[in-house]
């Protein structure tokens, strides 16, 4: 996990993607994908999610035709833990 108390807030490192990631990612058909959206969110300030291939499909709700965001259950499932325990809440991204 991130360490919050770091100058820049996180740990973080930027990778790039593999070829096969890449070929995985382009021959994915999304357009069977079943999204579903939090029973809390109102229509206009969502994300929506899928599972497709294996990996945890993340996007826009308001543009469901743009960019879409791929990650492993393993990362997503860290995200959830994070999100869980706060660490994403406007406060804590603040400080």
């Amino acid at each position: 996990m991130p360490d919050m108390d770091t100058p820049s807030g996180c740990s973080c490192h930027v990778r790039q993607p593999s070829e096969e990631f890449m070929m995985f990612s382009a021959s994915l058909h999304l357009t069977d994908a079943r999204w579903r959206s939090a029973s809390q969110c109102n229509a206009e300030h969502c994300v929506e999610v899928a599972l497709t291939g294996g990996q945890i499909a993340v996007r826009d709700s308001k543009n469901p035709d743009g960019p879409v965001l791929l990650y492993t259950p393993s990362e997503w499932q860290a995200f959830l833990e994070g999100a869980r325990n706060g660490e994403f809440d406007a406060q804590r991204l603040s400080e």
